[in-house]
């Protein structure tokens, strides 16, 4: 959610979480993207932030879910 534009998103760098997502990984849980509000019908925008965290991560990832559970059938 840090890509996000609205007052719904957080507003900060994701490489700013590096510390904090390498203690996720080194626990063995899972590290998902969560899309930022206005992405669920905005593919190039979703595709940007989900990039950016795996470049950040190091690896790519699988698993998602829309901010405040927003979503546009089929488009999401």
């Amino acid at each position: 959610m840090s890509s996000g534009v609205t007052k719904y998103d957080n507003n900060y760098k994701i490489e700013e979480a590096l510390p904090l997502l390498s203690k996720i990984k080194q626990r063995g849980h899972i590290i998902g993207f969560h899309g930022s509000y206005n992405s669920y019908n905005n593919f190039q925008q979703w595709k940007r932030e989900k990039e950016l965290l795996e470049k950040v991560c190091g690896f790519n990832l699988m698993e998602c879910r829309q901010h405040y559970l927003r979503f546009e059938v089929p488009t999401t």
